[in-house]
């Protein structure tokens, strides 16, 4: 994985997580927000296509729909 992929994913985490610790939540607004959070469905940068260019034959390649990779 080369540097700019692994700055992309980075970002991406940060990016979920961020106002999770830059916030002052009281314990039910951080409860929402992190069930909020799981509910929603993420594209993952870099690995989603570093999946569909290798044709990986793993767990997660049956979660990539193949309007994904085209």
């Amino acid at each position: 994985m080369t540097e700019s992929e692994k700055q992309k994913i980075a970002t991406f985490r940060f990016s979920i997580i961020g106002d999770l610790v830059t916030s002052n939540l009281g314990p039910g607004e951080q409860e929402r927000l992190i069930r909020e959070k799981s509910r929603r469905k993420w594209q993952i940068p870099v690995l989603v296509q570093n999946a569909c260019q290798q044709k990986q034959h793993s767990a997660l390649d049956q979660t990539i729909s193949p309007k994904r990779c085209s």
